[in-house]
């Protein structure tokens, strides 16, 4: 996570945290996992300072796997990407 900026935090039910970070130059929105550092999502972004927002993020089950929703803003635009991964804390 070096010279990335934490562009938002969530705590799920398990009291871990998500950082939604990217640098302000990049080219990925990244998720990443307090207690687990192998865990990592990236959505495809262009990103220069000032040009994002993260609104909101939503993480839940559903199955076998767990889902995360992230909602920006860029560019004037409105943003929902969503990721699916296999949970093995359940």
């Amino acid at each position: 996570m070096h010279g990335e900026i934490v562009r938002y935090i969530y705590c799920d039910k398990f009291c871990d945290f998500y950082l939604v970070t990217c640098r302000d130059y990049d080219q990925t929105l990244d998720v990443i996992n307090s207690s687990n550092p192998d865990f990592r999502l990236e959505f495809e972004y262009k990103i220069e300072p000032n040009i994002i927002k993260v609104l909101d993020f939503e993480i839940g089950d559903t199955n076998d796997n767990t889902y995360v929703r992230v909602a920006t803003t860029r560019d004037g635009g409105f943003h929902l990407n969503s990721a699916k991964y296999n949970n093995n804390k359940k």
